[in-house]
């Protein structure tokens, strides 16, 4: 895989700070445990569990080292290319709630295969999407991802994002029609902030890097956002909402709020490096 990220990267200045109403995913934040945090007397996702030690297999890091179009990716770091038949991989688990998870070799961002995320239509809230575990103590987490949109969803879609434990939180990329942006959140006590991304693009591939980091067990966590090749800086400061501590991350469609239509996303060329 490429290597999308450079010292090529051009700072927008003077961001505003969007409020929970810019984001429908905020307003539907109780809404949201029911699959990413499974608190609402559901069955847990994946990642609710994630507090204690985990065991990450790393065979080569990569989660489909046979046959990849990448370089290898040395340990902490993990990469898919998604060049395989199983969408699945080394990735812990899988979930597909209204939807499927299948690899797509008709449309990628680098040779030759993507991950294709399909929702059905429903009027309740969906979830699609693969997870990986990282180890108790991990202090930060740098995801990057490639992925494309044919079509402004008809509800509002979270994709790709890390989750947080303890308290119980997330950040994420938000599809809210035709606005992109990211949301920090609380789901304990509501809690949440967001970060504008610019406008959706459709029909064409996109790159967004979400940088996690405290320097400390105990420190304020600072987020560093990027989009785009070359990469142009978007979010780059301290959080103000409390978050936990990193036990996850997810590539797929997190989250889609009640809504009668379904819809797509693609994903390809993924790269975590842990702290």
């Amino acid at each position: 895989m490429r290597d999308h990220h450079s010292d090529r990267v051009k700072r927008v200045p003077s961001l505003a700070r969007f409020g929970l109403a810019t984001f429908v995913a905020a307003a539907t934040g109780c809404s949201l445990l029911t699959d990413v945090g499974g608190l609402s007397g559901g069955p847990a996702g994946p990642g609710a569990e994630a507090g204690g030690d985990v065991a990450v297999a790393s065979v080569d890091a990569r989660a489909d080292a046979a046959d990849s179009t990448m370089p290898p990716c040395a340990p902490p770091a993990f990469c898919d290319d998604f060049e395989r038949g199983n969408p699945t991989g080394a990735w812990n688990g899988l979930k597909t709630t209204g939807g499927t998870l299948a690899i797509d070799p008709a449309l990628s961002s680098s040779p030759t295969r993507s991950l294709r995320a399909d929702l059905v239509g429903s009027t309740t809230e969906r979830t699609v999407y693969l997870e990986r575990l990282v180890p108790v103590g991990t202090l930060g987490v740098k995801i990057s991802f490639s992925f494309r949109i044919e079509a402004t969803p008809a509800t509002t879609n979270a994709l790709a994002g890390i989750q947080l434990g303890t308290p119980l939180s997330s950040v994420f990329v938000s599809v809210n029609g035709s606005s992109l942006g990211l949301l920090a959140q609380n789901y304990m006590n509501g809690d949440s902030h967001g970060y504008p991304l610019g406008a959706t693009k459709l029909g064409e591939w996109d790159r967004i890097t979400i940088e996690f980091r405290r320097t400390t067990p105990s420190g304020t966590p600072t987020l560093r956002v990027t989009r785009g090749v070359p990469a142009t800086l978007l979010v780059d400061e301290a959080v103000t909402v409390a978050l936990g501590a990193p036990n996850a991350y997810r590539i797929g469609i997190i989250y889609a709020a009640a809504g009668t239509a379904g819809g797509q996303a693609w994903f390809d060329d993924v790269r975590v490096d842990l702290d």
